[in-house]
């Protein structure tokens, strides 16, 4: 290995450590599709990872302490590394290296403040004027485009060896597809993210600004989940006309682009648009659906290389996911626990019918050979995908009778349905609506029946207290609520839902009395009725159970009140919904009942949740936000935290003012 390394130079070893450090972290099974796109057909730097990566695999972790004395050691004298000050920065390692320069992690190192970015570096002055104003139309290119997901240029200048330099916003994360695959993102959420990308590039073009280098490793995805489109380092401006400026011939050797990710005319040295970077996004999206690459480029030959790209027609995505499944990669894949499939949320059957149809045409359009069948820009990309979220027709497919009827039915399944059964209902109408009436009205007069047994037997009730009745005896209102639960008992028993309502009135009379012990026994009994006549989540049968939950508070039987609030919150929250009144109602008293007991721990969350209910409820019930209010309020000043306090009692305040 010594042998070999005197022929290699220290910017190399730089670019050789970092993409050996990188390829520690790829699975074996992506490693030659890593090198081949790291590398960038550098047949040298690709054998020099090689050959370190077996003599790590034999000699363990003690090979990186090697590697780096190897490193440190080409990298001294007048060479760019770590260590080097450029401008007010000092370079703490590699992070890449392209044709032109190197990329640096790098923090301040003037005490001004501190800072971690990453600087890019043209890497030896001789490689020619041509390097050095590409290098410099970089930073300008990226001091114009300010978009949330292109890495933001921060400084830049020339430094004490007259080589210029960027400084850039450092992105801590990792390569789009890495992170989709590691996150298990399904399809949906990739597109959703592949947009995002799609927008940065909008409006790299709108500035009149083509990439032309727009793969996995230029696209970071922040801890945020944030994707960052980085190194605008072969950038092209583009004229007016939408052409690049003064474009040369592509040269493989020089490596003014990532073969794996070119389009064709790039590959045939053709004026470059955006077009182009519309083909790249192209392959990109196939990448991050499908796990793979459209074809595989193996060769550096500019020849094998143009047939490559030009001439050969990439597979459909759906069809590529079971290719891949029926092959000897797969199978190895599959046995070191890899799988497309998995890394999607899903199975390889069903990322095939994902796939198939739309998404499909989409992504071909994106890859056709002829730049002007593509789609216009990546915004017109990025909308057509947004159409297949949405299950509207695409752009990408032929709007036939067939295909706009099928895709008529996913957004609009229920309401065709529903339209198609009003075809068979019709003929029922009149007999269904004849029922219905006749049930409406039975129920009504079921209603006017009740209301009248309880208006009489109000009427017999209070009968009593007439002089003619009570033979001039005063009668107590004890005395007229004792008599009326005894004639609920006897004559209402034929009626359940009359007698239970009945006993229900009857029982909060008593507790508002502070008859407690004949409030219980008969609000219990209500309860019990209503349960087996109506259910457990009849909305009378809630109101019933929270009535005898208070009745054991003011009993203080606060554990067996709360067991009935807790049901009563679970029933609530399912019939009510989570954000309703009646839910609220409930939280609140739970956590009074704590509150008798000093419980402000339990207390307080409940009460929050309540308020936070309460201010969304339209319409708003003042009364009861004003006491949700005053209580949390007493909790934080008991807990000493009186600023709060204050603004929760000062909102009670006025709202109890407007009241």
């Amino acid at each position: 290995m010594t042998a070999k390394t005197e022929h290699v130079g220290p910017e190399q070893w730089a670019r050789i450590q970092a993409i050996f450090h990188e390829a520690l972290e790829i699975a074996s099974l992506e490693l030659d599709a890593f090198l081949g796109d790291a590398c960038g057909g550098d047949r040298v730097i690709e054998r020099e990872v090689r050959a370190l990566l077996a003599a790590h695999s034999d000699a363990g972790p003690e090979i990186e302490r090697i590697i780096g004395d190897v490193a440190d050691g080409a990298l001294s004298g007048d060479a760019i590394g770590p260590g080097t000050r450029i401008g007010p920065y000092s370079l703490l390692k590699p992070l890449g290296e392209g044709g032109m320069g190197m990329v640096f992690l790098a923090e301040r190192a003037d005490d001004e403040f501190r800072q971690r970015v990453a600087v890019k570096v043209v890497k030896d002055p001789g490689l020619g004027e041509e390097i050095l104003q590409r290098f410099r139309a970089e930073r300008q290119i990226l001091a114009n485009l300010n978009h949330p997901n292109i890495a933001r240029l921060l400084d830049g200048g020339t430094g004490d060896n007259n080589l210029p330099y960027i400084v850039m916003e450092y992105v801590d994360g990792e390569s789009i597809d890495q992170y989709c695959d590691r996150h298990r993102l399904t399809t949906a959420e990739r597109i959703a993210m592949f947009q995002k990308v799609c927008s940065a590039v909008h409006v790299a073009h709108q500035n009149l600004v083509v990439h032309r280098d727009l793969k996995p490793s230029n696209i970071l995805v922040s801890p945020d989940g944030e994707p960052k489109l980085l190194d605008f380092g072969i950038a092209k401006l583009l004229a007016p006309g939408g052409a690049a400026v003064n474009p040369a011939v592509t040269r493989f050797n020089a490596r003014v682009l990532t073969p794996a990710h070119a389009s064709p005319e790039q590959v045939q040295g053709k004026p470059i648009t955006t077009a182009s970077d519309v083909y790249s996004l192209g392959v990109l999206l196939f990448q991050i659906l499908t796990g793979r690459l459209p074809y595989r480029v193996d060769t550096a030959e500019p020849r094998e290389l143009e047939h490559a790209i030009c001439e050969t027609q990439a597979p459909r995505p759906s069809t590529a996911v079971v290719t891949w499944r029926e092959s000897a990669e797969a199978t190895t894949a599959q046995a070191q626990g890899v799988d497309i499939g998995t890394a999607r949320n899903t199975s390889i059957e069903s990322l095939h019918k994902t796939l198939a149809g739309d998404l499909d045409n989409i992504v071909l359009k994106a890859l056709r050979k002829e730049p002007q069948r593509r789609y216009g820009s990546a915004r017109e990309l990025s909308e057509d995908l947004g159409r297949y979220l949405r299950k509207e027709p695409v752009n990408a497919r032929p709007e036939t009778l067939g295909y706009i009827s099928r895709k008529f039915l996913q957004r609009n399944l229920s309401a065709v349905i529903a339209g198609a059964s009003v075809l068979l209902l019709i003929a029922g109408l009149v007999t269904f609506y004849t029922i219905q009436l006749a049930a409406e009205r039975d129920a009504a007069r079921t209603e006017a029946a009740k209301a009248d047994e309880i208006a009489a037997f109000m009427m017999d009730m209070f009968a009593v207290s007439d002089p003619s009745e009570s033979r001039g005896q005063t009668i107590t209102a004890r005395e007229l609520l004792d008599e009326g639960a005894a004639r609920v008992s006897l004559e209402l028993a034929d009626q359940p839902e009359v007698q239970a309502r009945m006993m229900n009135v009857i029982g909060s009379v008593y507790s508002r009395l502070a008859l407690y012990d004949d409030a219980y026994a008969l609000l219990s009994e209500a309860l019990e009725i209503r349960k087996a006549t109506l259910g457990s989540s009849h909305p009378d049968t809630l109101d019933s159970r929270f009535e005898v939950a208070m009745v054991l508070d003011e009993r203080r039987e606060h554990e067996a009140a709360r067991e009935l609030y807790e049901e009563e919150i679970a029933q609530r929250r399912e019939v009510f919904g989570p954000q309703s009144a009646e839910l609220a109602v409930a939280l609140n008293q739970l956590a009074t009942s704590y509150l008798f007991e000093f419980n402000y721990a339990e207390a307080e969350p409940l009460l929050r949740e309540a308020l936070d209910i309460q201010r969304t409820v339209k319409p708003p019930v003042p009364d009861a936000l004003a006491n949700t209010l005053v209580s949390l309020a007493t909790i934080l000043r008991h807990n000493g935290e009186y600023r709060e306090a204050e603004t929760l009692y000062g909102q009670a305040l006025r709202l109890r003012e407007e009241l």
